[in-house]
């Protein structure tokens, strides 16, 4: 948020509303947190797979591997409230803004 307070500024000068704003932080947030939650849960799953599949000539065995859809959805969803807990303070200092500071911020 600190690299966009002058850009943000502008757009609150231009027309843009304290809420159109705080959706705006929100949104960058989410899109950035998903992306880092599906490329966790990929990496994750390849490499408990290969896990699997390399423990076999070690161990003489291969550990039990399972999905659980439930589990990675529940996870999945707790981390969207993480992000858009962490996301709220920054969106709201955002929305909050004195609008002739932030103008000559550099």
């Amino acid at each position: 948020m600190l690299e966009q307070t002058r850009e943000l500024a502008l757009l609150r000068v231009v027309a843009m509303t304290r809420w159109q704003v705080r959706k705006t932080i929100l949104a960058q947030a989410v899109i950035i947190g998903v992306i880092g939650l599906a490329n966790g849960r990929g990496r994750r799953h390849h490499r408990l797979l290969r896990h699997q599949l390399t423990s076999v000539p070690l161990l003489g065995y291969a550990p039990a591997f399972a999905l659980h859809p439930s589990l990675m959805l529940g996870c999945f969803g707790l981390g969207l409230v993480v992000i858009i807990a962490a996301a709220w303070l920054p969106a709201e200092r955002a929305a909050r803004l004195n609008l002739l500071i932030a103008l000559q911020y550099e």
